[in-house]
């Protein structure tokens, strides 16, 4: 799950769009900002990060930045 929604959060990246993760059209913030409201539900995947919600984000963070683009491979014809 972490991987598909770090695919998502990173594809204006990967597009040459955007130099980072963070913009402004973009939920990755209210991911990389976790906060205990008593409203959200946050994954497993998520809580398995860390012991705490801050730890969580900084971890998720460090995660997306890590990510990098590869092409994909020209197609085939048959």
């Amino acid at each position: 799950m972490l991987n598909t929604l770090r695919t998502i959060h990173a594809n204006p990246k990967a597009a040459g769009v955007r130099k980072g993760v963070d913009y402004p059209y973009s939920n990755y913030g209210h991911y990389s900002r976790l906060k205990a409201g008593g409203i959200n539900e946050w994954s497993p995947a998520f809580l398995k990060l860390s012991a705490t919600l801050n730890v969580c984000a900084r971890h998720y963070e460090r995660f997306c930045q890590r990510y990098r683009h590869h092409s994909k491979a020209a197609p085939k014809c048959h």
